[in-house]
């Protein structure tokens, strides 16, 4: 990518809050959770890391992922 196509790459962001960030990545975490679930269910291989993930990176997503599940059930 050029420097152009980052800048605009990350323009939506500058007015956003650090909430709304973070809502925007568990969301697209959720997303991307279902889909691999739904591959998985219908057989088809998902393909994971070749190496793994640091603890604290591990941790993060996970608590995205108690997040994510916690708003579709409506806990609190």
């Amino acid at each position: 990518m050029t420097d152009d196509e980052i800048r605009a790459e990350v323009a939506v962001w500058r007015h956003t809050t650090p909430e709304e960030r973070l809502a925007v990545l568990a969301s697209r975490c959720a997303a991307a959770d279902r889909i691999l679930d739904r591959a998985e269910a219908e057989g088809r291989t998902v393909e994971q890391p070749r190496e793994p993930l640091p603890e604290d990176s591990i941790a993060m997503l996970e608590a995205l992922r108690r997040l994510s599940r916690d708003e579709r059930v409506g806990v609190v």
